[in-house]
């Protein structure tokens, strides 16, 4: 679980308790990122990393539900620069999974300055903390969604939203394998976590806390300032029986007062399954995002509360003041435009872009129910809502013909073929050569023509990028009242 507030016991062993985990694509790599001791606390945090804890990242292979991969950071004790020695240590198959295993030493060095050897690099020191967000506007949507009430922003204004970890650093360990690496190759699907672990008296190791996806513990457990809750030292194959239930319930709460499901029960658990086991799921090469459609590794960019708040309360929640984030994205019905919810101008408003630009439906208010139904009308005589008819590049006549469904082209192809044999038997020389000569341009297209009469339709949006539609309109209704015009 994800902890950046300001707690006594954050305060007192901060260098054990993760901020943040960022997964994305580097050069050739993967990059994995563990911020801790975040001076957000305040500025008298113990400097540097705890030189009797483990610095752990996890790797699931394919869903997996243990471990294959996990590589291991160790400090030392700080020299009179602050410095510290540095160690990383690699542990595959069943020693991915065991506190007990030593693992093979791949790289040793120092604090703030880069190590590598082989696939590897890793480097460790305090950073400038790129997390965001407002406190302010946290704890106003956060206590909607505990007290499962209706979230209340007339308070909060976009323009005025400030960043409440400007200025702040943490403890950041980078560590970057490359495509080279074995089991984090171009295409594996991976699920990443981190945690932290601390010797205990009797000689193991107690896992002290981790991180999966950004802000569960913030948006799950805010009153768990002794940091107590099982989340924190369990591993993830366990956090659904253990707490699918209760997140679905809190979710179904806030959704079903703030009216944007008219499923909650349904789609708090589609949330629960979403996050949990609490895992960074990324697909390793792709390019990372985590926002509120999807959630493929994640950038130092993300906007992580904008993306979890909205995931969990099925709406668009603003924290920023500039840039907005754009969710919900769903096809127009001429197959090519999206509409999305964008908070670009400050507030929710419906957006439709096309692969040539964007263009924006003024004046259209939020959604009170369920969100808007997106209609698209056209002129008679363009028959399939997606090209005007006769305008494909110039091709009037080869047009219509492509319109035509499969079976007549079928019906005419085997009425052709009887009137060729018909005319090499004599009855109409003529007529023969003239239906070989039409036989011989309709071969051309007999590819397209049997495709379309065989194949199934294609998924989703055309592939062609050379349409153009003309006098469309679109019509934006909201779902509760149909005669709402917006």
């Amino acid at each position: 679980m994800s902890h950046h507030l300001d707690t006594p016991l954050a305060r007192q062993n901060g260098q054990l308790f993760i901020d943040d985990m960022y997964v994305f694509p580097g050069d050739a790599s993967t990059v994995f990122i563990m911020d801790v001791n975040s001076t957000i606390t305040g500025p008298d945090v113990p400097p540097g990393f705890h030189p009797e804890a483990r610095y752990e990242f996890k790797v699931h292979i394919d869903g997996a539900r243990d471990e294959a991969l996990t590589h291991r950071v160790t400090f030392g004790e700080r020299d009179p620069e602050g410095n510290q020695a540095m160690r990383l240590y690699m542990l595959t198959g069943d020693e991915a999974r065991e506190d007990t295993a030593t693992g093979t030493l791949v790289v040793e060095g120092r604090t703030g300055e880069p190590a590598s050897h082989g696939d590897m690099r890793i480097w460790a020191g305090r950073i400038a903390d790129p997390f965001y967000v407002d406190l302010a506007r946290l704890a106003t949507v956060n206590s909607a969604i505990q007290k499962g009430t209706v979230v209340d922003a007339s308070a909060w204004h976009a323009q005025d939203a400030a960043n409440s970890f400007a200025d702040t650093t943490v403890e950041s360990i980078v560590l970057e394998l490359s495509h080279r690496h074995a089991l984090v190759e171009p295409g594996a699907r991976i699920g990443a976590w981190c945690a932290t672990k601390l010797a205990t008296d009797a000689g193991g190791w107690r896992q002290i806390n981790r991180f999966g996806h950004p802000m569960m513990w913030p948006i799950f457990w805010p009153d768990d300032t002794d940091f107590s809750n099982p989340a924190n030292d369990r591993h993830p194959s366990a956090d659904f029986e253990a707490d699918a239930k209760y997140i679905g319930d809190l979710v179904a709460a806030a959704v079903s007062a703030n009216g944007t499901t008219e499923d909650p029960q349904g789609y708090g658990q589609i949330v629960a399954r979403t996050l949990l086991p609490d895992v960074m799921h990324y697909v390793v090469g792709t390019p990372a995002t985590y926002g509120f459609a999807v959630r493929n590794g994640r950038t130092l960019a993300d906007n992580a509360p904008e993306a979890m708040f909205s995931l969990v309360l099925n709406r668009m929640v603003n924290f920023t003041g500039v840039g907005g984030t754009n969710i919900t994205p769903a096809w127009a019905p001429n197959g090519k435009d999206i509409a999305y919810s964008s908070s670009r101008s400050g507030d929710p408003e419906i957006w439709v872009s096309d692969a040539n630009g964007v263009y924006m439906l003024t004046n259209l208010r939020p959604s009170n129910a369920a969100g808007y139904r997106l209609t698209e009308s056209q002129p008679a005589g363009y028959p399939d809502g997606r090209d005007t008819l006769g305008t494909m590049n110039g091709k009037q006549f080869l047009e219509m013909l492509a319109r035509l469904p499969a079976r007549v082209w079928l019906q005419a192809i085997l009425g052709l073929v009887g009137f060729v044999v018909l005319a090499v038997l004599g009855f109409a020389v003529i007529a023969g050569v003239a239906a070989i000569i039409v036989l011989a341009i309709l071969a051309i297209k007999a590819k397209t023509w049997f495709h379309s009469l065989f194949a199934p339709p294609p998924p989703g949006p055309p592939a062609r990028t050379d349409r153009k539609v003309i006098d469309v309109q679109y019509e934006i209704v909201d779902k509760r009242s149909d005669d709402i015009r917006r």
